[in-house]
């Protein structure tokens, strides 16, 4: 079968997504077991990017960030919709940068994830920062903690990049 061939196989897509989400809603349970809260490793972005990898997708992982945040507030009240609609933008972003950086630049993929995932965070807050000051959420900017979200960064690159597909195989 050729590469061709796996990228546009509806099978492959919905599989991977059946088993990407269904270990997606298995979380809130798994967490609970859990000392470290699972949220802070930025599940709804692994999941996103583990879409990308599997089916060598743009579309799919696009579609798989911009939907997860949104379907987890209709089902589960949280995030809010607001923010339910920045972390979508957020992550569409992510994996639209990262796909650019990836097919024009020769540098490793955790470097290249590693850009992509700061220039969502930028637009993120931009974007967070205008629907704050529009009055649209009472929030504060930043809710996480930076030190946080960057060893949520380094831990996703680190674990990410094992699994990048080589750049023949990439759409």
């Amino acid at each position: 079968m050729s590469t061709t061939a796996l990228r546009t196989d509806i099978k492959t897509v919905v599989l991977a997504d059946a088993l990407i989400l269904g270990a997606f809603y298995a979380l809130p349970a798994v967490s609970h077991l859990l000392p470290i809260p699972l949220y802070l490793l930025e599940p709804m972005r692994i999941a996103m990017l583990l879409a990308f990898i599997l089916t060598r997708s743009t579309w799919n992982a696009i579609a798989m960030g911009i939907s997860i945040p949104i379907f987890s507030f209709l089902t589960a009240g949280h995030p809010q919709l607001i923010k339910a609609l920045l972390i979508s933008a957020e992550l569409a972003v992510n994996i639209g940068v990262f796909v650019v950086l990836y097919r024009r630049y020769e540098l490793h993929a955790s470097i290249l994830l590693i850009v992509s995932i700061l220039v969502s965070k930028v637009a993120y807050y931009l974007l967070k920062y205008v629907v704050i000051v529009l009055g649209l959420l009472d929030d504060r900017l930043i809710s996480t903690a930076v030190y946080q979200q960057l060893l949520a960064l380094g831990a996703i690159s680190l674990i990410i990049s094992f699994f990048m597909p080589s750049k023949d195989r990439l759409p």
